[in-house]
């Protein structure tokens, strides 16, 4: 109609008086004409205007009451004015005209969830999944499981790693993991992102947590020190020296692997390069090649530390020529 175009305008350029005005004018049949009323609502509702949204819809609903665009936009507004009841009335008429109608589903789970009603919720969003790809339905799954532990259940979080292609539910879930102590899931989900080139912030902080976590960090290490993942120990290098330090050299069972000693001997190294000034690093980069009965060059960097006495210099040049 030729008023839809203005009202469109109207609305876009936040010209609500005028847009109003027009609405009222224009009456919301035929059909053509109730788009863009729809917008206006969906308009106000973004803007903070909840009500004055509702008000429109009713008009509408009550003009249109079989129309699909105005009754699950009218079920939307409803739930975030948490007016469930009514909105669970409006989906049970959608679900039996479109069965698989995906926002509907997820939107009746949304209304459960708001009545704390967990069980149900987690019903319907395992039903979108069954049918769609919905990152929604994954999130709302993993908040469900964070309000409610006795609910938790392996198929839940199965229907979730497999539509988990976004790194924001990997992350999301990662962490939940490493809230339960599940650190080896974790680790997975993190290493997924990883995989993808994904170096946010957040995955910087939960792998911080993990290797805080862990208790066997020889686990993360051997996965940390990867080539694919340089760039994320360039960024953890400090962190990453501390577990080396702190956990792995104290136990003399974490060098029975060549690989992982291997990995960690560069990144030492490298660590060392980076900071040549820096006392501690060479020391502890010297203790781990004499652990490793790399016994010369360990004594030219205890040497190089300054952190050891004349008499224990001599004990490692002694060690050098047994």
């Amino acid at each position: 109609m030729k008023y839809n175009w203005l009202i469109h305008h109207y609305a876009s350029t936040n010209q609500h008086t005028k847009c109003n005005q027009l609405i009222k004018y224009v009456k919301p049949k035929p059909l053509e004409n109730i788009y863009p009323i729809i917008t206006r609502a969906l308009l106000l509702c973004y803007k903070g205007k909840t009500n004055e949204s509702i008000n429109i819809f009713e008009r509408l609903y009550k003009t249109v009451s079989t129309n699909y665009k105005i009754n699950i936009n009218y079920v939307y507004i409803l739930i975030i004015a948490s007016k469930t009841t009514f909105a669970l009335s409006l989906l049970d008429t959608i679900i039996q005209e479109c069965i698989y109608d995906w926002r509907a589903i997820y939107y009746t789970g949304l209304c459960y969830e708001l009545e704390k009603n967990y069980e149900k919720a987690l019903y319907y969003y395992k039903l979108v999944l069954k049918h769609y790809t919905c990152e929604n339905a994954n999130l709302a799954i993993l908040r469900i499981l964070k309000k409610d532990n006795s609910i938790f259940d392996k198929e839940s979080m199965h229907a979730m790693k497999i539509k988990c292609k976004n790194t924001r539910i990997s992350q999301d879930l990662a962490s939940y993991y490493l809230e339960k102590k599940d650190y080896l899931q974790s680790l997975t989900l993190l290493g997924n992102c990883l995989s993808k080139g994904e170096r946010c912030v957040n995955i910087l902080l939960l792998m911080q947590c993990l290797m805080q976590s862990m208790t066997k960090c020889d686990i993360y290490l051997g996965f940390l020190l990867g080539k694919r993942n340089l760039e994320i120990v360039v960024k953890c290098s400090e962190i990453t020296h501390n577990l080396i330090i702190n956990n792995l050299m104290k136990n003399p069972d974490n060098y029975k692997d060549d690989n992982l000693n291997a990995n960690i001997f560069i990144f030492l190294s490298n660590f060392h390069f980076d900071n040549p000034l820096n006392n501690i690093i060479s020391y502890n980069f010297a203790t781990f090649m004499s652990n490793m009965n790399i016994k010369t060059p360990a004594y030219l960097y205890f040497k190089a530390s300054k952190m050891l006495t004349k008499d224990e210099l001599n004990k490692e040049i002694f060690a050098i020529t047994k």
